[in-house]
């Protein structure tokens, strides 16, 4: 299984994260940088299997605070609805 990793040192707002999240899994120069298009590119553009591992998360949330909720929402609501995909917070 494929494993993509996010430095969560690197994630302190929400642009961190999708810029974070663009550069790991790949995607392209039309990716939207919101909540909508990261949906849209997990359900339709990443090739599962494959496991997506949130390094040093605890950094993140405590930079981001509330903020990292949505985005975590996300995840692991894609993770319940696609098969092949697992998120890891580490």
């Amino acid at each position: 299984m494929k494993e993509v990793y996010l430095a969560g040192k690197r994630i302190k707002n929400r642009d961190d994260f999708h810029k974070e999240i663009r550069e790991s899994f790949g995607f392209p120069a039309y990716y939207g940088g919101n909540l909508d298009a990261l949906w849209d590119m997990l359900t339709g553009w990443i090739q599962l299997p494959v496991t997506l591992i949130w390094e040093d998360f605890f950094d993140s949330r405590d930079a981001m605070g509330n903020a990292v909720d949505p985005i975590v929402n996300v995840l692991k609501e894609a993770e319940v609805e696609l098969d092949g995909f697992t998120i890891i917070f580490k």
